[in-house]
């Protein structure tokens, strides 16, 4: 038996400054067309992408998560790319994120905006053939559960 001891600490909430546009709880399907541009400083789509955003996904346990979906409008069947993290799923246009392409010498013009930190470019992926699922991960934003990190 370990020494250690286990504390669970509710986090308190980001604060407003650090959410996106596509931050707000709004669950449903819509297309976004090619040439579609989430904000001025970021780039167009290059597809047509269907986004499925908030979908309830229940776990085994119970649980249920809440995923952002982008694919290729028009597939039935393709490979998906889960970017599975902590951050957030929606924070692509938070002010907190944009800033981190300038620390690197990139204009946030190389990606469209819809992308979580960390993770893939819908407008590049789904251009390739390829759906991107961001989860909200069990107790992070409007997931269920509590977070273990």
């Amino acid at each position: 038996m370990s020494d250690d001891q286990k504390a669970y600490i509710p986090s308190s909430p980001l604060p407003e400054a650090r959410t996106g546009i596509l931050t707000a709880f709004d669950p449903g399907t819509r297309t976004l067309e090619a040439g579609f541009r989430i904000a001025p400083p970021f780039r167009e789509l290059p597809v047509d992408i269907v986004f499925e955003k908030d979908t309830s996904v229940q776990l085994r346990d119970g649980t249920t998560v809440h995923v952002d979906i982008f694919r290729p409008a028009g597939a039935e069947q393709v490979p998906v790319i889960v970017a599975w993290s902590p951050y957030g799923k929606a924070q692509g246009t938070s002010a907190s994120v944009m800033g981190v392409f300038g620390l690197a010498g990139l204009d946030n013009s190389v990606v469209s905006g819809l992308e979580k930190f960390e993770g893939p470019d819908p407008a590049y992926w789904c251009a390739r053939g390829y759906a991107i699922a961001n989860p909200d991960i069990r107790g992070v934003v409007d997931s269920d559960g509590d977070s273990v990190l």
